[in-house]
C-alpha cells in the first residue's frame, strides 16, 4: 500500500487555476510556472465576460486575474462575480497599484494581490496562501451551515411538533415552495399525456385579516389564540401537502399545490373566506373579524416566489378597497381601477412641484457605545390640507407609474444634503439610510446619479447606507448583484431591509456585497412571549455575525424587547423605545442633546433609566 495516498499535504490531483491574463505572452509564462510547479493550468483568457464563462464551466480551485482586460467587464467587475456567484478564490496580477485600483479591488474579498512583474516563488507563495485562507473559510462555513440546519430543525420542531397547530416559519417558506414545485413536476412527468394538456397552476394566497389589530392589543396569548383558531378553520380546506404561513402581524400566505383549473382554486377561496363570516369566539368572548385575499399563479403570472407574493398583495389590497371578505387573481387587478386611486395619482404628479414631500429621520442606536450613530431617512407626503399621508398608502402607485425615480431622488438627494449639515454643526460622523426601490435598482444611471448627490452634497459615501428590500433583490439576482458591486465601489454601504419577510434562501446573504441586515419589526414585537420569534431573531443575529454583518432591530416598543435585543448582542437599533421619526431641526436638537451624555443611553440601554418620549 502506498501511503503517500493517506498524507494530508498531498493532493489527489493538482489544483487547477485559470489565468485571465490579456497579454498572450505574459500568460504564456505564467502557465509555464504553473506547471513547473506543479499546477494544471485550465485555461487562458483575455476578457472579463470569457473570464466568467470559463470559471463557471471549468470551475478551477483558483483564478489568477488581471485587472486591465479587453472587452466591457474589467478584471474587478468579473472578480466580484466569481467570487459572489461560483465562490472561486481570486488573487489580482496588476502593474498598477494605485489607491484607488486596490480600493476597487479590495470590495471583491480576493485572496492576494501580485504586482506585475513578479517571480515564480512569489506566485506559488501567494498561491498557498491564497488557498490555505480559502480552506480555512470553507471549513468555518461548513460548520455555519450544520448552524443553519440546527436552527432549521428547532424551527420545525417548535412549528410541527410542539405547537401543531402554529404557522410553518417564514424562513421555511421558500423552501417549502420549491418542494411543491418540484412534486408538481413529478407529477406532470408521470401523468398521461391527456392529463398533461391542462394547466396545472400552484396558488399564491396572500390573506389579510382585517381588525386584527384589537386583539392583538389584549396580549400574545389572544393573538396565539386567534391564529390557532384561524389555522385550524383553513386547514379543513387546503391538502396536506399545502403551506399556510404568518408573514405579518395580520397577514398569512397559503400556497396550494397543483390544481388543473381556475374554477377549483375559487372554490377553495370562498371556503377559506366563509370561515370569516362566523365569529370567533376566544375565551368565551365573540370576535367579528373579516379578511381579503389576492392572488397570484405559478407560471402564469411568475416564476420567483418573491414576485408572486408582491402581486399576491398587491391583489389582496385592491380587494380591500372593494369590501370585506373579497378576493381578486392578480389579472383582474387594474381592470376596475378605483376613482380614488386615479385621484391619488394625479396628486402624486403635483406633490414634488408643490413641495409637498418632507423627511423625517429616525434615529439609530448602538446597542455597545449608547451612541447616535445613524438616521434612518423617511419619507412623507403632507397635502396641502394638513393631512399626513404614510409612504405605504403612495409608494406602489409611485412605482407602478414610474414617479418613484424623482420622488426617490428628491430623497437621496435631502437626506445626504442635511446629514453632512448635520456633520458639519459637530454633532458626529451618522451615517443615513435611504431606502431604494426595484425601478431605482433597475436604472442604468442609478451609479451615475448617486456619484452625482455625493459630489454636490460634499458627504463621504461611508456615510451612506442604501436599503434594499430583499424581495426586489432576488427578482433579478444575477443583475441585482452586478449594480450593487457597482455601488459598493463608490464606498457605500448596502443593507437589507425588512430582513425576514423576504421569500428567498438564506444563501443569498453569501452572494451580495451587504454591511448590514434590519430585522423586520413583526419578529421583534412582543419577542418575550414568543418562543418562536426569540429562536428566529437570536439564529438571525447569530448567522449575520458569522458573515460579519451588522444587524439592526427595526421598530424596536418596549424595554423588554431591547433586553432580548442586548442580551443576544443585536449590533443596533431604531424604535419608539428611543424616539419616533423627526423632522430635520427636532432630529438635530435631540441628536445635540444626547451628544455628550453616551452614559445616559447606555444607563437606558441597560435598563436603569427611563425610556426616551415618543
Amino acid at each position: 500500500m502506498d501511503i503517500t495516498q493517506n498524507s494530508v499535504t498531498t493532493p489527489t490531483s493538482p489544483t487547477k487555476i485559470l489565468i485571465i491574463e490579456d497579454e498572450l505572452i505574459v500568460a504564456e509564462n505564467i502557465a509555464r510556472n504553473l506547471r513547473k510547479l506543479g499546477y494544471e493550468v485550465v485555461g487562458i483568457v483575455d476578457s472579463g465576460e470569457e473570464a466568467i464563462q470559463t470559471a463557471t464551466k471549468e470551475n478551477p480551485n483558483l483564478v489568477l486575474m488581471d485587472i486591465m482586460l479587453q472587452g466591457d467587464l474589467d478584471g474587478i467587475e468579473a472578480a466580484g462575480h466569481i467570487r459572489s456567484q461560483l465562490k472561486i478564490p481570486v488573487v489580482y496580477m496588476t502593474a498598477y497599484a494605485d489607491d484607488d485600483t486596490l480600493g476597487r479591488a479590495k470590495l471583491t474579498e480576493p485572496y492576494g494581490y501580485l504586482v506585475k512583474p513578479f517571480k515564480p516563488q512569489s506566485l506559488k507563495t501567494t498561491i498557498e496562501i491564497a488557498l490555505q485562507k480559502y480552506q480555512g473559510e470553507q471549513a468555518i462555513e461548513s460548520q455555519y451551515i450544520k448552524q443553519i440546519e440546527t436552527v432549521k430543525s428547532q424551527l420545525n420542531k417548535l412549528t410541527n411538533q410542539e405547537n401543531p397547530s402554529l404557522l410553518s416559519n417564514r424562513l421555511l417558506l421558500s423552501d417549502k415552495f420549491a418542494q411543491i414545485i418540484s412534486n408538481a413536476a413529478n407529477s406532470k412527468t408521470q401523468s398521461s399525456e391527456k392529463e398533461q394538456d391542462f394547466v396545472q397552476s400552484i396558488s399564491v394566497i396572500y390573506l389579510g385579516i382585517n381588525r386584527f389589530k384589537r386583539i392583538d392589543d389584549l396580549g400574545y396569548d389572544w393573538s396565539d389564540l386567534l391564529i390557532r383558531n384561524i389555522t385550524e378553520r383553513i386547514n379543513k380546506f387546503i391538502s396536506k401537502n399545502s403551506v399556510i404561513a404568518r408573514l405579518n402581524t395580520d397577514e398569512f400566505v397559503i400556497i396550494l399545490e397543483s390544481l388543473h383549473q381556475k374554477v377549483e382554486i375559487t372554490g377553495i377561496i370562498q371556503k377559506i373566506l366563509q370561515q370569516f363570516v362566523e365569529p370567533y369566539v376566544l375565551k368565551q368572548q365573540k370576535f367579528l373579524i373579516s379578511a381579503n385575499a389576492g392572488i397570484a399563479l405559478y407560471p402564469i403570472d411568475g416564476k420567483q416566489l418573491g414576485q408572486l407574493l408582491l402581486k399576491a398583495r398587491k391583489a389582496m389590497e385592491y380587494a380591500r378597497r372593494k369590501g370585506n371578505n373579497q378576493y381578486y387573481f392578480d389579472n383582474e387587478v387594474g381592470k376596475d381601477q378605483s376613482s380614488q386611486t386615479l385621484q391619488l395619482e394625479n396628486d402624486l404628479h403635483s406633490a414634488l412641484s408643490s413641495k409637498q414631500f418632507k423627511i423625517y429621520y429616525q434615529a439609530i442606536i448602538n446597542l455597545k457605545t449608547g451612541k447616535i450613530v445613524g438616521a434612518e431617512a423617511l419619507l412623507r407626503w403632507q397635502k396641502s390640507d394638513g393631512s399626513i399621508i404614510l409612504p405605504r398608502q403612495f409608494l406602489p402607485l409611485a412605482e407602478e407609474t414610474g414617479l418613484i425615480e424623482p420622488i426617490g431622488e428628491f430623497v437621496l438627494k435631502t437626506a445626504c444634503e442635511n446629514v453632512k449639515a448635520l456633520q458639519d454643526i459637530g454633532l458626529g460622523k451618522i451615517r443615513v439610510g435611504v431606502n431604494i426601490s426595484a425601478r431605482q435598482l433597475n436604472q442604468l444611471d442609478l451609479r451615475h446619479k448617486l456619484v452625482k448627490v455625493l459630489l454636490n452634497s460634499g458627504l463621504a459615501p461611508n456615510y451612506v447606507e442604501l436599503d434594499f428590500n430583499e424581495s426586489i433583490l432576488i427578482t433579478n439576482e444575477i443583475k441585482a448583484i452586478r449594480s450593487l458591486h457597482g455601488l459598493k465601489s463608490l464606498g457605500i454601504q448596502i443593507s437589507i431591509d425588512d430582513f425576514g419577510t423576504g421569500y428567498s434562501s438564506l444563501s443569498y446573504l453569501q452572494k451580495f456585497p451587504i454591511d448590514s441586515i434590519k430585522i423586520n419589526q413583526n419578529f421583534i414585537s412582543k419577542i418575550n412571549s414568543n418562543p418562536t420569534n426569540q429562536v428566529i431573531v437570536s439564529a438571525i443575529i447569530l448567522m449575520a455575525h458569522k458573515l460579519k454583518i451588522r444587524v439592526i432591530a427595526e421598530g424596536v416598543e418596549t424595554e423588554e424587547e431591547l433586553a432580548f435585543l442586548v442580551k443576544n448582542q443585536c449590533d443596533e437599533l431604531q424604535g419608539y423605545v428611543f424616539h419616533r421619526p423627526l423632522p430635520l431641526v427636532e432630529f438635530a436638537s435631540l441628536a445635540e442633546s444626547l451628544a455628550s451624555c453616551p452614559q445616559m443611553i447606555n444607563d437606558w440601554i441597560q435598563g436603569k433609566g427611563k425610556r426616551k418620549g415618543k
